[in-house]
């Protein structure tokens, strides 16, 4: 770090806030599980795993994106081993800053080797915080951007739905979008069974358009794409891949439809007996998922002995 790498200056909206704000949207973005097959194959073949793949792939974006050739991204990193505590509950979470460098004029399984070695050698010395590299790091002139760490990459596994035992009921579970983003640009890619994979692109709404932050899925897109048919291209190659089209994101929508599909459980009627019958699911109405309202109304969720009550689903407005 004694040759700091420059800040990420990822494009942003023209007009400029007066100070930093932290409103926060997600954007996801399903990868196919047969590109998912293919990066896997490609880590494979060279000797890493599939998320040094995936950072790789995201290097490209920056690099192209930003113009620096050397940059930094963090790495969210669980710290109990670290500390030798390896009873504490909760993650111990450090943010490990990853440095690295695009050299145009290497191949693409050459870059894959050295960013190996480099996430790696930062793991290993994940106990030096990020936090007092930023206190010495130069201010921004922009009040509103990061100057340190804007940018962040994480990988982490969707948890089984059988896992979560809940009285016989069947369970479906969705991530939430923060509301509130600490990074510039925060991507997440959860995994799930059969190759499934989705890219929780979660930014701050006051410097990124939803439609800029969807061509940048487009632009990583082409660049798995390339990267899965031919890793033996020149990494200046892959700034010149075909941006895949994809269909005009909604992103109010997306999350109330999600909320929605989560509220399908009602009370659950009792027998003669007083014994709890089977849960009852019942389809969402035409007033929660009708466009437009401002109040989609709230959801209780009944079960277990006695019908106690186990929560309040509140839909969030909807404009």
């Amino acid at each position: 770090f004694k040759d700091r790498p420059s800040t990420l200056c990822l494009p942003a909206r023209t007009y400029r806030l007066s100070a930093r704000e932290y409103r926060g949207g997600r954007l996801d973005l399903d990868l196919d599980p047969r590109m998912v097959r293919d990066l896997k194959t490609l880590g494979a073949k060279v000797g890493c795993s599939l998320f040094t793949v995936l950072l790789a792939g995201f290097n490209l974006l920056l690099r192209q994106l930003s113009g620096h050739r050397r940059q930094m991204i963090g790495m969210p990193a669980a710290g109990q081993s670290t500390l030798g505590k390896t009873d504490l509950v909760g993650n111990c979470l450090v943010y490990v800053p990853i440095v690295s460098t695009v050299d145009d004029d290497a191949n693409l399984e050459e870059y894959l080797l050295s960013l190996r070695e480099t996430i790696l050698g930062a793991i290993d010395n994940s106990r030096y915080d990020f936090s007092a590299l930023k206190a010495e790091w130069p201010r921004s002139d922009d009040p509103c951007r990061e100057p340190f760490m804007s940018v962040c990459v994480n990988m982490s596994p969707k948890m089984r739905a059988e896992k979560l035992a809940y009285g016989g009921l069947q369970v479906h579970y969705e991530t939430n979008p923060r509301y509130f983003e600490s990074f510039e640009l925060f991507v997440n890619a959860v995994t799930g069974e059969d190759d499934a994979m989705v890219l929780q692109f979660q930014h701050n709404t006051s410097l990124f358009e939803l439609r800029e932050v969807q061509r940048w899925q487009g632009i990583l897109l082409g660049i798995f794409a390339k990267m899965a048919e031919n890793s033996a291209e020149k990494l200046a190659s892959y700034a010149e891949v075909q941006v895949q089209e994809l269909a005009p994101a909604d992103q109010g929508t997306a999350i109330l439809e999600m909320v929605s599909e989560l509220c399908r459980f009602e009370r659950a009627p009792t027998d003669g007996r007083g014994q709890e019958a089977e849960p009852q699911l019942r389809e969402p109405s035409d007033a929660v998922l009708a466009p437009g309202l401002r109040e989609a109304g709230d959801t209780p969720l009944y079960f277990g002995h006695g019908d106690e009550l186990f929560g309040v689903c509140r839909l969030p407005a909807f404009r």
